[in-house]
């Protein structure tokens, strides 16, 4: 299993790729939804860990050309949002993310998503 963490936020990216490699699982931090793109194109993410809020395209742009390959369209990808409101949640879901994690990140929901995405197989 493969994880792509995007955020524009260095140091969250890296402490979330470091804590999830601490417990066994594989991931990637990307800093645009440009280089998530190009890296999803090329890797196939099992899921894809997805900031709303970022310079050049936002998250919501970046879900939308991921949905456009057809080898990415069934990609799980959840929204990172510091927005945690009931409207702002039904936005994220009405764009087509299958979940979000809140910020500021806290690393149980992160590792509950990969478990989601995991399915039947066992934790590390």
């Amino acid at each position: 299993m493969k994880v792509l963490i995007v955020d524009d936020d260095h140091l969250l990216a890296d402490r979330v790729v470091r804590d999830l490699y601490e417990v066994g699982i594989e991931a990637e931090a990307f800093y645009s939804g440009e280089e998530c793109i190009v890296s999803a194109r090329r890797d196939r993410p099992s899921l894809i860990l997805l900031d709303i809020s970022m310079p050049g395209i936002s998250g919501f742009e970046t879900l939308r050309r991921l949905r456009y390959f057809p080898t990415l369209a069934r990609t799980r990808v959840v929204a990172i949002s510091s927005l945690a409101d009931a409207a702002s949640m039904f936005t994220i879901g009405s764009a087509g993310f299958d979940a979000c994690v809140a910020k500021p990140i806290v690393m149980s929901e992160v590792l509950n998503q990969v478990y989601h995405q995991r399915g039947a197989d066992s934790r590390p």
